[in-house]
């Protein structure tokens, strides 16, 4: 009975990565777009539902600055100053995200080995703190990975559009100066109209 389970568990495992393997191959956009609003709702709905208000309160805070900065990376004109806050953001959170994740690392790693005793601190409460320093550091680093590549592309592209409508109107500019030029005698730089 117990062996079949977990045959029956290791058979599906297998066969769901493969189909998650292929959906990333072939359709990425959608596959990063799922996974990334499964990884911002499963675990709040969980949080909430086992009530563990430390991970909601972080939650929360963590989703309002970076939907934020979501919010300014995705408009349809962005300022001169988005990308800069944008990438601060984000590296910001990738430096304490990996604080906590190496912090936690090396709580556990010390907790193994014995080294919470010196400091009159049980084993479950050392190895707690560590798990839960190295989850964070592991979740949010993840979560907010994600959420800098959507700014990343988006900021990007809209960059991208707005260099090459400047490029157009700069053309346009020129073939307008060359046709006066080509029709008028040169009189003086005010002869010229210039598009702003």
């Amino acid at each position: 009975m117990h062996l079949e389970m977990f045959l029956i568990a290791m058979v599906s495992l297998f066969f769901c990565q493969i189909i998650l393997m292929t959906w990333k191959k072939y359709h990425f956009r959608s596959y990063q777009l799922v996974t990334l609003i499964a990884m911002v709702i499963v675990p709040i709905v969980y949080s909430l539902v086992s009530f563990f208000f430390r991970f909601v309160v972080v939650w929360f805070l963590f989703h309002l600055v970076t939907g934020s900065m979501v919010f300014l990376a995705t408009r349809k004109r962005i300022s001169t100053s988005t990308p800069r806050k944008v990438y601060w953001w984000f590296l910001f959170i990738h430096k304490i995200t990996y604080i906590l994740g190496v912090t936690g690392y090396f709580i556990v790693t010390l907790t193994i080995f014995g080294v919470n005793n010196m400091f009159y601190l049980s084993a479950s409460t050392a190895m707690d703190i560590g798990l839960l320093l190295l989850f964070y550091g592991l979740y949010f680093g993840v979560i907010s990975r994600d959420f800098a590549e959507v700014c990343s592309e988006r900021m990007a592209a809209h960059i991208g559009q707005h260099i090459l409508f400047n490029f157009t109107l700069y053309l346009f500019e020129l073939i307008h100066i060359f046709t006066l030029f080509s029709t008028h005698r040169y009189k003086s730089p005010d002869a010229f109209p210039v598009f702003h």
